[in-house]
């Protein structure tokens, strides 16, 4: 029962047609779970956007700390002689020590398990 149309277009000219109660609700339920699923769609996209921009600044974080790592290992001496405190706080995030391993973690995010 739609008989409001555009003649250049052969559209639907729904403001008219509704005021005129021409359109049927059903049809005007369709229009509301589509502009639904659309604007749910468009919230979706959003979210996935910010977590996204997130996820990408806490990879160029970690990246600017492995550089930076990498940065300070090029200036250390080959082999190490002493126990070098400063090393340590700079690399080092903590060792966790199992029954049969422990694992290094380094502040880059690396874990390295070492066997007994």
């Amino acid at each position: 029962m739609l008989s409001h149309h555009n003649q250049q277009s052969n559209r639907i000219d729904i403001p008219t047609a509704y005021e005129k109660n021409t359109i049927e609700l059903p049809f005007w339920q369709a229009v509301l779970l589509c502009y639904d699923e659309i604007a749910d769609e468009i919230f979706k996209l959003r979210e996935q956007r910010e977590k996204c921009t997130v996820d990408t600044a806490a990879r160029d974080a970690r990246i600017a700390r492995i550089n930076e790592l990498q940065d300070f290992i090029k200036q250390q001496p080959a082999h190490l002689e002493a126990f070098d405190e400063a090393l340590v706080k700079r690399w080092l995030e903590r060792i966790i020590v199992w029954e049969n391993h422990f694992t290094v973690e380094l502040k880059s995010g690396l874990k390295i398990d070492i066997e007994r």
